[in-house]
């Protein structure tokens, strides 16, 4: 069985066993256009069942953080993967979506995209990403801005390139973790996700009283049905926003200065070759000085964008969501003064 996968002028090839490509084309679904085989494709792969007929040049890969140490064999030379052979049918639809939807990202990153440690919300065709470092709660305030209405783009990984001064966005299709610590499930708005993970004999852990950082896992296309909202495959994003944790009965959000907005994009880009993800080094870009100069043009717009320091807790839910509404409606107020695009908090630098 054979399809393609495309994102703006990146076309991927994908030939499968059935059950196998349309596990992949599922999880890929809102994020990219499905289509049939191309021509003239950026990339092409061949997924094979059995470990048969490898050649010497192909990989193992091994990554730790996938829990069932998977048995795949990787030839980036000729695009082919070779899945274990065993009769976990499961296994091998997880093992395919897994290094897809890398190579995915890494095709992106080679045809000049930046990536960014962020989640990302959408309304009306204007992103605005939840940007920073771990446990700072990108997730958590994603979730409060899907249960009003705003569309997902990303959970964890954002795609961005400069196209005709706009700075385009992507998803990239990750599962996402949720941590339900204790808090958290104990809140009313959050029980259709404990109750999805109990539905699922998800073991929650304790220690001294208290969850030990329980992650949950949930697909894209599940997080959107529970919250009736969709994915969008691309969005032009005008704002970032960085959050923080404390026990605060109010919210404080400030527009950050160039240079500590400057340190915090710098800070949350991403590549996506690393130690766990080995195979992607051998995708190489044709052009390396078009990547090199796209990857400047784009970030250099990324640090032209207002960015906006907020403190999050449970507490402070609704004060977000009437910040976010006000940074759209204020997009939405310029778009139909100028006629074209405006960036959120424009010559602001100061404590909303």
């Amino acid at each position: 069985m054979k399809a393609s996968i495309k994102q703006r002028d990146i076309i991927i090839n994908i030939k499968a066993a059935k059950d196998i490509l349309s596990y992949i084309l599922k999880n890929f679904e809102g994020f990219v256009e499905i289509g049939e085989y191309s021509h003239s494709p950026t990339y092409s792969i061949v997924i094979h069942n059995s470990l048969t007929n490898i050649p010497s040049n192909a990989i193992s890969i091994t990554d730790s953080s996938v829990k069932y140490n998977p048995m795949i064999t990787f030839d980036s030379i000729h695009s082919e993967i070779w899945l274990d052979d065993t009769q976990n049918l499961n296994r091998n639809q997880q093992l395919s979506f897994y290094i897809i939807s890398n190579i995915y990202s890494k095709v992106l990153y080679n045809n000049g995209y930046i990536f960014l440690h962020s989640s990302c919300i959408d309304k009306d065709g204007y992103a605005v990403a939840i940007c920073g470092e771990k446990n700072t709660g990108k997730t958590v305030n994603q979730l409060t801005l899907l249960e009003q209405g705003y569309n997902f783009i990303t959970n964890d990984m954002l795609a961005v390139k400069l196209y005709n001064d706009e700075l385009v966005c992507h998803g990239i299709p990750y599962y996402i973790g949720i941590r339900m610590t204790k808090p958290w499930i104990c809140e009313s708005t959050n029980k259709k996700y404990v109750d999805l993970a109990l539905a699922r004999n998800f073991k929650f852990k304790a220690q001294g009283g208290e969850l030990d950082e329980n992650k949950f896992y949930i697909s894209p296309r599940k997080l959107m049905e529970i919250n009736n909202t969709e994915i969008r495959s691309q969005s032009t994003l005008v704002a970032i926003l960085n959050p923080y944790y404390n026990n605060a009965t109010e919210i404080n959000i400030s527009k950050l200065n160039i240079l500590n907005a400057s340190k915090l994009i710098n800070s949350q880009i991403l590549n996506p070759v690393h130690e766990t993800k080995p195979f992607l080094a051998d995708l190489k870009t044709l052009n390396p000085n078009a990547m090199q100069l796209s990857q400047t043009k784009t970030l250099n717009k990324l640090l032209s964008l207002p960015v906006f320091n907020f403190n999050s807790n449970t507490n402070l839910k609704s004060d977000l969501q009437f910040f976010v509404e006000n940074l759209y409606n204020y997009q939405a107020s310029k778009n139909k003064t100028t006629n074209k695009s405006c960036r959120f908090g424009e010559n602001e630098d100061k404590t909303m």
